[in-house]
């Protein structure tokens, strides 16, 4: 009976630790509805959710406390806002599936995305002064992410 007993406790623990690590990432989508980025919010490495590229699995930005988003080098690229990555100009580069705006009409195709790198950059300090987010207007970024985080 003590082995049950110990063998549900063991399967409910892994249940629960895979819910809880795989419960940090929010998958972002872009208008042909692939899976562009994954922001990591808790990686356990730094008080600041990282960005991560689908495409190469590598952190390519983080977002600071005031919802601006930064590339590793202090280039300011945008905002994350109401699970909507913008762009400087209040365009939609990414968005999760929970937020999808009208101007993507693509049906969105789910994957996994490996994190490759661990090892998140030092954090310069920004080479923009950032004061406010401008109006979001719902509309598509002509830039796409994998442009805008080039240093």
């Amino acid at each position: 009976m003590m082995k049950i007993i110990l063998k549900l406790l063991f399967a409910t623990l892994i249940m629960v630790f895979s819910q809880v690590c795989s419960a940090n990432l929010l998958y972002f989508y872009d208008e042909t509805g692939n899976v562009s980025s994954v922001l990591d919010t808790g990686n356990g490495t730094t008080d600041r959710p990282i960005l991560y590229l689908a495409s190469t699995g590598n952190p390519v930005a983080y977002v600071d406390i005031n919802n601006a988003v930064y590339t590793f080098s202090g280039k300011h690229i945008g905002w994350y806002y109401d699970n909507i990555l913008w762009d400087n100009y209040g365009k939609i580069v990414a968005f999760e599936e929970i937020s999808k705006p009208d101007v993507v009409s693509a049906d969105l195709i789910p994957r996994t995305i490996v994190i490759r790198s661990t090892t998140i950059p030092e954090t310069v300090t920004p080479l923009d002064v950032v004061t406010a987010a401008p109006p979001y207007d719902y509309q598509l970024s002509t830039t796409p992410l994998n442009v805008l985080v080039i240093p």
